[in-house]
């Protein structure tokens, strides 16, 4: 999917309003978006960048997905116990469930046995302005 980070840098590269234009798909929060900007989750991201990384742009997408999937790994790693082993981690992640703040409200990281692409649900947004704005609401496949 695109990142307002990308879609700016083409704006400024002579895609001018075509990019205004461009539709994709979320299931995690948007830190180039306002309307997270007092979301728990969020707060605690940019605490983490200023903290670890204060040089990257904490509204860059990229650095975002990266915190987001730290964050998937430390629950697997707790979940695979005391003295994780790659066994104890592909049982974690087989019967996984779990609400991920960092993804989309409703949006959760399951596996099962069935199915072990733990993220289904996407919401269809719009880059506008600067940031994604939604056009749909939160969809799971059936």
């Amino acid at each position: 999917s695109a990142t307002a980070y990308f879609l700016g840098l083409a704006q400024k590269s002579g895609a001018g309003d075509l990019v205004e234009r461009t539709f994709t798909v979320e299931f995690a929060k948007d830190p180039a978006s306002s309307r997270w900007d007092s979301d728990g989750a969020m707060i605690l991201y940019r605490k983490i960048l200023e903290k670890y990384a204060p040089q990257l742009n904490a509204s860059d997408y990229l650095n975002f997905y990266g915190v987001a999937a730290a964050e998937a790994f430390v629950e697997l790693l707790s979940a695979a116990g005391p003295n994780p082993t790659r066994e104890g981690i592909v049982k974690a992640y087989r019967n996984w469930d779990q609400q991920n703040p960092f993804l989309i409200p409703g949006n959760k990281q399951h596996t099962d046995s069935t199915s072990q692409f733990p993220i289904t649900g996407e919401m269809i947004v719009k880059f506008t302005d600067g940031a994604f704005v939604p056009v749909s609401r939160l969809k799971f496949p059936r």
